[in-house]
């Protein structure tokens, strides 16, 4: 499902912030919910074309970004996306084409 597109020299990127939103109702569930989001990322980075993934740490999220595009079905799909324990904040990055050293 990812496609590449050319704008203006440059490449779209899909960029997906990861914020989390802990609540009395999820805490309990925190330490299973992120060994579930972070399984889930790693099959979806061997199936997307991941360009880079980082963690902050429990408290500030992370982010996610691929060459393309994921539907927002695949990102709601996510185990703490669908518990409420992460925000999925979606944008387009436009950025040269090379800046992440893909081919």
């Amino acid at each position: 499902m990812c496609t590449e597109r050319t704008v203006s020299n440059g490449i779209t990127y899909q960029f997906i912030r990861y914020v989390p939103y802990v609540t009395k109702d999820n805490i309990t569930q925190q330490p299973d919910l992120f060994k579930k989001h972070q399984d889930y990322l790693t099959v979806l980075g061997s199936s997307a074309s991941l360009i880079t993934e980082a963690i902050f740490g429990e408290a500030e999220g992370e982010i996610f970004v691929v060459n393309g595009e994921i539907t927002n079905e695949v990102i709601e799909n996510d185990p703490a996306v669908q518990q409420g324990l992460l925000v999925a904040e979606v944008k387009k990055l436009w950025i040269a084409k090379g800046a992440f050293c893909e081919k």
